[in-house]
């Protein structure tokens, strides 16, 4: 097996994540629920049970010649030297100061400390990789089986068990370095792939860095480490074995695992570790998926019914969609209403808040048409049932939510009559039915899918959205408001003109001189404010107009809910 020193043999290596003191890595740790300082992770490397990736022998004698030249500053700065970069590391490694601690006996904190002339330092430091934050699992099972005891000023530790055990447990720990080196040699590889961001040093060459990691043969790792594809599938579940043990989230890890990994360190505590171990796992894990590929090993096997540690892995399982809809998170709406104009868009929201209804976008959308002429084919189509999981070919589970359609439109132009509007509907429907595997494409199916889509008009003269809930008079009365223009019809004018437009269906837009359909809906507001808080006083909310649309929007969208709904394929 391969040394933490032969990681340098390969390019690209500790250029992501740089390493970590033993301070650093024991704040990291308490972060994590895992409670020990430098002393307890001393005492931890002592035992076997979490060995560091390197040793860096600081130069003393640099130290003590700065000193005696008199340029302290130079000394000071010798004395804390922690490589913890590529680049640093190379110079320790050439300077023949980098050492693998899994290769030489242990030694502790005190044994480095040194003194030149009433100054203090220590001439050697260990260093952690943070992907050895996966390596805690054991430290943090084992906490409370390790007897401390206090000598000096170092601690010492014991494990407090059967020898058998213990040798059992140091081999665990053993063959978890073994696969954090490996991990290590893969980082440069799929980290970034996995968190979404490349990081690189400043004049770094990326174009050179893509084309190494394009072209490496699927071999590599295995040839490098002289394993087969077993190997790399057992060390990662082995690795995800401790995450299982450890989780606690339930279903909802797989959540918190397909979320943006800039928000992974927001966790605290186990859930925190348990992010760890899972990168570290998937980070080989994406390599035996390659291996997979270039029929150089066997598929994972697919999960029973029981969780397996391979479903903590960081690599989506199933659709974001199936995902958010399995949890109640779908932001996809349960029902659109669709309007013809903008100030029916500004103010069904409006009303729905006083009726009480949640005004979130993901229950009800509110959108406008632009006119009964618009062709709403895409939008459908686009929010078309997905199917999901086939139970046997009785039923399909969907991937999201159904989202039903409720059009409400002037009857005009191509949906002037009844007629007329049930033949669109029956267009948009078979839109959505098209939209769907040619197997789902049935009568069946579309028996299901006819009740996604309903019409309307807003009463039955069909009048407008503005007509249907205004007089003339208060219609005009907006408008000549509105009207800012020196030379403007008076009031009865306005009346009279309106009045005409209703006769006739047309729309008010042309009145509106000096402003828009925005400003006449903020204007119309307050009136129809008040006329809701009088109905609503009365219970007389349903004689107007938006009110019953509203009722229905509701109906429909809280009919099928958020999720657990099922496409019939059957009659039975």
């Amino acid at each position: 097996m391969r040394t933490s020193l032969d990681l340098f043999d390969l390019p690209y290596t500790f250029m992501p994540l740089p390493l970590v003191g033993a301070e650093k890595f024991a704040a990291l740790a308490r972060e994590r629920g895992v409670m020990v300082d430098r002393w307890r992770l001393e005492a931890v490397h002592q035992l076997g049970l979490l060995v560091p990736l390197f040793r860096v022998k600081r130069p003393a004698n640099d130290i003590r010649a700065s000193f005696a030249r008199g340029d302290e500053h130079r000394a000071h700065v010798l004395a804390r030297w922690e490589p913890t970069r590529r680049e640093d590391l190379l110079e320790a490694i050439n300077e023949h100061l980098l050492f693998d601690p899994g290769s030489e006996r242990f030694r502790s904190r005190r044994s480095f400390e040194r003194e030149i002339g009433g100054y203090k330092f220590e001439s050697g430091v260990y260093l952690y990789s943070q992907h050895q934050l996966a390596c805690l699992g054991p430290v943090r099972w084992l906490l409370p089986s390790i007897g401390w005891r206090r000598r000096d000023h170092s601690l010492s530790a014991r494990l407090k068990m059967d020898p058998e055990l213990r040798a059992d447990w140091l081999e665990r720990a053993r063959t978890l370095r073994e696969a954090v080196i490996a991990v290590v040699a893969l980082e440069p590889v799929y980290y970034s792939r996995i968190i979404g961001m490349l990081s690189t040093p400043v004049h770094f060459d990326t174009e050179a860095f893509l084309r190494w990691r394009f072209e490496l043969e699927p071999r590599w790792l295995l040839d490098w480490l002289d394993v087969d594809s077993d190997w790399v599938r057992e060390r990662a579940s082995e690795i995800l074995d401790w995450a299982q043990r450890l989780d606690k989230l339930g279903g909802w890890s797989e959540l918190v695992g397909a979320g943006s990994p800039k928000r992974w360190d927001e966790l605290e505590g186990t859930p925190r570790l348990v992010m760890d171990i899972r990168l570290a796992g998937e980070l080989l894990l994406r390599y035996y998926d390659r291996l997979v590929r270039e029929q150089l090993a066997t598929p994972l096997p697919k999960p029973p019914r029981s969780r397996t540690p391979y479903d903590l892995r960081l690599k989506r399982r199933r659709p974001l969609d199936a995902l958010l809809t399995d949890f109640g998170l779908s932001p996809h709406p349960q029902l659109i209403l669709i309007v013809e104009g903008l100030t029916e868009r500004l103010l069904i929201p409006r009303v729905m808040e006083k009726l009480g209804v949640p005004p979130d976008d993901d229950f009800i959308s509110v959108q406008d048409a632009e006119g009964v002429t618009t062709n709403l084919g895409p939008l459908l189509a686009y929010l078309a049932p997905q199917p999901g999981e086939n139970e046997r070919g009785r039923y399909v589970r969907p991937l999201r939510p159904l989202t039903r359609f409720l059009v409400v439109f002037d009857p005009e132009g191509p949906v002037a009559t009844d007629a007329d509007r049930e033949e669109r509907r029956r267009v948009w429907v078979e839109r959505i039915l098209r939209a769907l595997p040619r197997e789902m494409q049935t009568p069946i199916v579309r028996e299901q899918v006819d009740k996604l889509v309903a019409i309307r008009t807003w009463n039955r003269r069909g009048e407008s959205f503005e007509f249907a809930h205004f007089t003339d008079r208060q219609l005009a009365r907006a408008i000549d408001k509105l009207d800012q223009r020196a030379r403007k019809p008076t009031r009865d004018e306005l009346i009279e003109l309106v009045a005409q437009f209703r006769a006739s269906g047309k729309n008010l837009k042309p009145l509106l001189k000096m402003s828009g359909k925005p400003e006449l809906a903020d204007e119309l507001w307050p009136l129809l404010e008040r006329k809701l808080d009088r109905a609503l006083a009365k219970r007389t909310e349903t004689r107007i107009p938006v009110v019953p649309v509203i009722d229905e929007a509701m109906r429909m969208a809280q009919e099928y809910g958020r999720g657990n709904t099922v496409i019939a394929l059957t009659s039975q």
